[in-house]
């Protein structure tokens, strides 16, 4: 039904009608050509030609990607969520979604896109229109400099392998400035009428931002103390130098560095900061007689 030939170019056309093939297997159909030579006698001959018919199908399109605009900051060791619309023009077909690269280098981060569920959601409202769940992971990227650039790209198929065009998502990654740490462990202990030192250090884990060092010596052990805080951006060698007098003596005094972690670029705001209190007990110094 519907067949034509075509005696000048010897070629047989035949267009399967829709609904033909159902579903995702092809449909296996036999087609019976019979060729009749106009002699006399007239000869006929009759040949089965078997084909198979599979089902027209479109692309599906990527329509919309939420919560992940274009230029979005991430941020170094955390999870974003996103989600991705894909619209299938058949109501029955499932669509199945990749996260291609398409750039090269440290700049790629197709291999940071997985599946919060494998399989797509249909909407309720439209079913042609398959909702995917997915998340961009940077837990374990260890970010040197102050950002980078970085992409990835979304494509979408058929259950017949038809593709969508790749989405080129870009996004900036900024990295994550950790809190500062102190090597001062224990408490100090300082004798009246001598001159104390305690060295320590207070630093940044990773060496990336660049270090803020408030104290309030001068407010808690009074004059005659020294408090201070030398060295590069992301490390300080620090010393408390303190010669108390014989009033200061059998007391703990508490004091504070306040320590802030700022991004080495100017355009960022962001920080760390951490407040290191450390006790020193005063001991009095008890006068030894020389013997004469």
């Amino acid at each position: 039904h519907g067949a034509s030939f075509d005696a000048s170019t010897g070629e047989f056309t035949w267009s399967p009608p829709v609904g033909t093939a159902v579903g995702i297997e092809p449909k296996a159909k036999t087609l019976h050509v019979t060729i009749v030579l106009e002699t006399k006698p007239i000869y006929a001959v009759t040949k089965d030609v078997s084909i198979f018919v599979i089902r027209k199908t479109q692309a599906p399109v990527i329509e919309t990607v939420e919560n992940l605009p274009d230029k979005q900051i991430v941020y170094e060791g955390r999870t974003h969520s996103f989600n991705v619309k894909v619209r299938m023009p058949a109501q029955d077909e499932m669509p199945t979604l990749i996260a291609p690269a398409t750039v090269t280098g440290t700049g790629n981060a197709s291999g940071l896109v997985s599946f919060v569920r494998l399989q797509p959601v249909v909407s309720p409202q439209d079913p042609t229109l398959w909702v995917f769940s997915m998340r961009l992971q940077t837990q374990d990227i260890d970010l040197t400099d102050s950002k980078m650039s970085m992409e990835f790209g979304l494509q979408a198929f058929s259950p017949y392998g038809e593709a969508s065009a790749i989405v080129e998502k870009e996004f900036m990654l900024y990295t994550s400035l950790m809190k500062p740490m102190i090597t001062w462990r224990t408490d100090g202990r300082f004798t009246t009428d001598q001159l104390n030192k305690v060295e320590f250090m207070i630093f940044d884990p990773r060496s990336e931002g660049k270090l803020d060092i408030q104290n309030n010596c001068l407010n808690v052990l009074g004059a005659g103390a020294s408090c201070y805080c030398v060295g590069s951006d992301s490390a300080k060698n620090c010393a408390v130098e303190w010669m108390p007098d014989a009033t200061k003596g059998s007391r703990t005094y508490t004091i504070e560095f306040r320590a802030k972690n700022e991004s080495p670029n100017a355009r960022d705001s962001r920080f760390s900061e951490e407040v290191f209190r450390k006790k020193i007990f005063v001991e009095t110094k008890i006068a030894t007689e020389v013997a004469k």
